[in-house]
């Protein structure tokens, strides 16, 4: 396994984030893939792509999870989605964590350092 640290740098830069890429197995055909800013660009992202029957008959169960954080009063949204004709909503990416990285479990700090998250990663997540 290749572990990988992004930084703020890559992780706070839409046109940076959108080219790494993220994928972990579950062993018997299931998978989670991504990139590190959470917008699907690939037909097979998503969270969970379960094999029915393994380890053929691949089928998307979750796409995403469009999180909200509501902060002093404010509602972050950070979640990140790219549509077909290059709009981009919300722009979840600015608030990406401080540091991503592949290594589970998954924790991290939104972009002000403010808050943290902990998060189960997919591996977790796709546990028998």
């Amino acid at each position: 396994m290749t572990l990988r640290h992004l930084g703020r740098s890559v992780c706070g830069e839409l046109a940076q984030a959108i080219d790494y890429e993220w994928l972990v197995t579950n062993g018997i055909g299931g998978f989670a893939a991504g990139t590190v800013c959470e917008a699907n660009t690939r037909r097979y992202h998503g969270l969970l792509i379960a094999a029915l029957a393994p380890p053929v008959a691949r089928t998307l169960m979750v796409a995403a999870l469009d999180v909200a954080v509501t902060y002093a009063s404010t509602e972050h949204r950070l979640a990140t989605h790219e549509f077909n004709d290059g709009t981009v909503a919300p722009r979840g990416y600015l608030y990406s964590p401080s540091d991503f990285s592949t290594c589970p479990p998954n924790s991290n700090r939104i972009a002000d350092n403010s808050l943290s998250a902990n998060a189960a990663s997919p591996r977790e997540l796709n546990r028998e």
